[in-house]
């Protein structure tokens, strides 16, 4: 696509060049093929010909003509494949394709075989006309110039945590509000031209370009441009996926609309809604909500010194406010007085005498971020509840948060304490000063509601340049890591949704799967032991997270017709289609509409239609994986995260109560159940069960039947996970470091993340939440049997743990497991004589597992040979199969 976006990129250039022809502020959507190549050329030849654009002494088109000569075009590209191609790889460009561009649009005479095919320039007017309509899209939903009423975040026993008015988010500001210091401050510093300019300063776009070409990246954009990217840019979070070069994607969208902004809104506007949006320092919305949470002061308030060291966050307002980089923005606050000398907004003297008045910031220095509000991490998620924005353009809000302090506290208590054991363990060291390097991050979700009872992002403090701070990233919504094992229950589910039972026997051995496309790369799982052989029952395969049992069951599982029709006929690449929509179900992934209606964020994507997705290869956060498990707890209800519980709303800032309202969240959850059979669900229950009493978690045994959960690790032991839940509630545990290093050898789920959720749930189990607030929540203390009132059309059987069989009587030994009454009848004690027999859904016959191998023609299956390799479990004359490498898998 770079020919396409290079050529969208000088349509959109077009309008700002003084050599520009008269049409050009015709709407670029509208332009037909001959006008666009028209203008495109023109943009080129006077970038190319301007004096701001030289190569050794000479503007770069007259040195580029006067090289290629009477060059034949196709020789054109060796000619500068050595000094250019690198640079623009660097800039995401295809050498090539800019090569084609160059001799068809901006060649001072382009020969007629390298003239804009029509298709192209079609393709390039799509872009134009797409990146507009999407950003005019999102810019329309915007409260511009409206105001935002306060809000007030409460605990359930009424006590403030949160006040927009005093802890970093203040109301709407009129541009005469906003102290004209300040505005010559941020004239000075990002933007000398604003008042000259159509919205992009050319002169500044060309040097930051030419800065680009050297590897040395370098801003050169307008307030207009900054405006949009924090508008729709940064609020989007995300380039869509298609996208093949973001950068000059985003720069695309910034020409098309800066010029819209610029007329349709004027000057005033735009520094207005700049003032009052942009991050200003440590997450503050706007200017005057900074001037509150950096300095305890209005805006009007603030000395010369103050204002020039606001005018400075935009550049980095994620550091520049913390002790750790005082010089830093001491240095930036100086260049920014200075540039108001410059300009004649004030004199030496002024500068000279408002340098050092900027600081401290409120306990800067003595607190080190202490006075940031507590639970920042659950704050952050509750203001993007998209309620509260409804309700703040009419009302001032005070909102109840679901959150349990007493659950929060024992999370973060856990956590930390978890983290410092593996550091002290797996690294041999004590966490200096009690604060651990590795991160990890702990939900505590209600699965009936959906309310978060708790969520902790990270340890509460980070060693940042020798110093400590404040943390500041929330991992638990915002961290997208591959979950490992923490999603087999899904291809498990798949299995039992067509026709599988808990007692299944599945084969343990090397497997090769048909490719899903001649592009496809092979693939071959093998056990996190590297151990294989054997067959073991369905259960066996999640309790000890076996990946070759996972696989097999892609290619055991018959979508649809599993229990009477051909029953070696089965489709891996469809059995992986419905495990990817499950995943969608149960929300750990987004579908194509949510992406396509932007409603992701920027790691999320569809699915992913590749076999090691099963075991866990694709990024979520923790706070989806704890989601879907709780939809698997609560019986397959749609619920979702809800951090605020209850909104008061009234007329005006200081005006009376007029109403209370729950929380729309969830209202009609009830009646909108995962297209899941429950009984299905119940089964994986059961499994999950098995998990936690004799597989991968089994140091929970002691909990009996009121725990069920998962364990996971990827690749590397760059990860670790455990997601379990009770009867009442679903918690989740993430544990790794920052950079994606390794955590160390051992260092998997059952090792790392497991004690911590068995800290917090033995914490729970004792009722040790219950002195924080417990008359506003439900006992959590009380946790019953998850197998507790299994749904109708389930049978339950005794089963002989060592040979399979039904038995009469259950024993202290009987495995009781659950079958859907359709499947049950096949189970019977009466044909366990022979041996291990089981039923297989497969067929709908029973039969030994020795006996696989005499099934006859035209099927084979083939036991591994001493090389451990096995055939699929298909027909003869499928085809090519491929083979497979190791990429993810769970362990003990």
């Amino acid at each position: 696509m770079t020919y396409e976006l290079l050529l969208a990129l000088f349509l959109a250039l077009s309008p700002y060049l003084d050599q520009a022809p008269a049409d050009s502020d015709t709407a670029l959507y509208q332009l037909n093929g001959e006008q666009a190549v028209g203008l495109a050329r023109g943009a080129c030849r006077s970038l190319m010909d301007s004096p701001a654009v030289t190569l050794f002494g000479v503007p770069l088109g007259q040195f580029i003509d006067e090289m290629i000569g009477s060059v034949p075009p196709d020789q054109v590209a060796a000619i500068f494949a050595e000094d250019f191609k690198p640079k623009l790889a660097k800039l995401g460009l295809d050498y090539d394709q800019s090569i084609a561009f160059y001799l068809s649009i901006c060649h001072p005479q382009p020969s007629a075989a390298h003239l804009a095919a029509p298709e192209r320039i079609d393709a390039a007017l799509d872009i134009l006309k797409q990146t507009r309509k999407d950003i005019l899209l999102h810019l329309g939903r915007q409260p511009f110039g409206s105001k935002r009423h306060r809000s007030v975040f409460r605990l359930a026993n009424g006590e403030v945590v949160f006040d927009s008015a005093r802890d970093g988010e203040g109301d709407w500001q009129l541009l005469e509000k906003i102290p004209i210091k300040l505005q010559q401050a941020l004239i000075a510093v990002e933007d000398k031209q604003f008042y000259r300019h159509k919205g992009i300063d050319i002169n500044s776009l060309i040097r930051a370009a030419n800065k680009s070409l050297e590897g040395n990246y370098q801003g050169g954009s307008t307030i207009t441009q900054q405006l949009v990217k924090n508008l729709y840019y940064y609020q989007q979070q995300k380039q869509r996926p298609e996208q093949d070069n973001p950068r000059l994607r985003r720069k695309l969208g910034e020409l098309i609309i800066a010029r819209e902004l610029e007329l349709q809104w004027g000057k005033k506007a735009i520094l207005e809604a700049y003032f009052n949006v942009v991050n200003f320092g440590r997450g503050s919305r706007g200017a005057a909500a900074a001037a509150q949470l950096l300095f305890g002061k209005p805006l009007a308030r603030l000395n010369l010194g103050q204002l020039a060291t606001l005018a400075a966050m935009p550049k980095r307002p994620g550091a520049l406010p913390f002790s750790a980089h005082f010089e830093e923005l001491k240095g930036r606050q100086h260049y920014v007085l200075e540039q108001m000398v410059q300009e004649g907004y004030i004199s030496q003297r002024d500068a000279d005498k408002h340098r050092l008045q900027a600081y401290p910031f409120i306990d800067q220095e003595a607190a080190q971020g202490q006075q940031l509000l507590p639970y920042r991490h659950y704050l952050r998620n509750a203001q993007l509840d998209p309620w509260l924005d409804y309700y703040r353009q009419d009302f001032a809000v005070q909102a109840t948060l679901a959150l349990h302090p007493g659950i929060q506290a024992l999370a973060e208590q856990a956590l930390v304490q978890g983290l410092s054991r593996y550091e002290r363990r797996f690294q041999g060291k004590a966490p200096k000063d009690g604060v651990p390097e590795v991160q990890g991050a702990v939900v505590v979700m209600d699965h009936h509601s959906g309310d978060v009872l708790a969520l902790q992002g990270g340890t509460p403090w980070v060693h940042q340049d020798g110093k400590l701070v404040a943390n500041e990233y929330d991992r638990a919504s915002r961290e997208y890591r591959q979950p490992g094992s923490t999603l087999k229950p899904f291809t498990y589910l798949m299995a039992l949704e067509n026709g599988l039972t808990p007692s299944d026997q599945i084969p343990d051995y090397g497997l090769q799967l048909p490719l899903l496309s001649p592009f496809d790369q092979p693939w071959r799982p093998s056990n996190y032991s590297r151990e294989e052989g054997g067959s073991h029952s369905l259960r066996y395969g999640l309790e000890h997270s076996r990946n070759l049992m996972t696989a097999w069951l892609l290619e055991m599982t018959h979508i649809g017709n599993y229990a009477y029709d051909d029953p070696y006929d089965s489709n891996p690449a469809q059995a992986l289609d419905a495990v990817r929509r499950l995943s969608l179900e149960f929300g750990i992934y987004c579908s194509q509409a949510e992406i396509k209606q932007d409603q992701c964020p920027s790691p999320m994507a569809a699915p992913v239609r590749h076999y090691p997705f099963i075991l866990g290869a694709q990024e979520t956060s923790l706070l989806r994986m704890v989601t879907a498990y709780a939809r698997i707890a609560n019986g397959g209800v749609p619920i979702k995260p809800r951090f605020i519980k209850r909104f008061e709303l009234a007329l005006g800032d200081e005006g009376g109560q007029q109403q209370a309202l729950d929380s729309p969240l969830n209202k009609n959850a009830q009646f909108r159940r995962v297209a899941v059979d429950p009984r299905s669900l119940f089964q994986l229950k059961s499994l999950l069960m098995g998990v936690t009493q004799r597989g991968t978690a089994a140091r929970l045994a002691r909990f009996g039947d009121k725990v069920a959960g998962k364990t996971g690790t990827t690749d590397d032991y760059r990860d670790a996970w455990f997601i379990g839940f009770t009867s009442s509630l679903t918690l989740g545990v993430w544990v790794g470091y920052v950079d994606q290093r390794s955590l160390g050898p051992g260092a998997t789920g059952s090792q790392v993340a497991l004690p911590i959720f068995e800290t917090l749930l033995e914490g729970l189990l004792k009722g040790e939440p219950q002195r924080d607030h417990l008359s506003h929540f439900p006992a959590y203390a009380e946790h019953h049997s998850l197998l507790r009132e299994p749904p109708a059309g389930l049978v339950s059987l005794a089963l002989d743990p060592v040979s399979g069989c039904a038995q009469q009587d259950i024993g202290a030994r009987s495995q009781i497991e659950y079958f859907k009454q359709e499947n049950s009848f096949l189970v019977d004690s009466a044909s366990c004589g022979l041996g291990y027999a089981h039923y297989s859904s497969l067929g709908g016959d029973l039969f030994q597992a020795n006996a696989l191998d005499s099934l006859g023609d035209p099927f084979e299956f083939r036991f591994p040979d001493e090389t451990h390799e096995a055939e699929p479990w298909r027909k003869r004359d499928d085809g090519h199969f491929g083979s497979s490498s190791w990429i993810m898998g769970d362990t003990p």
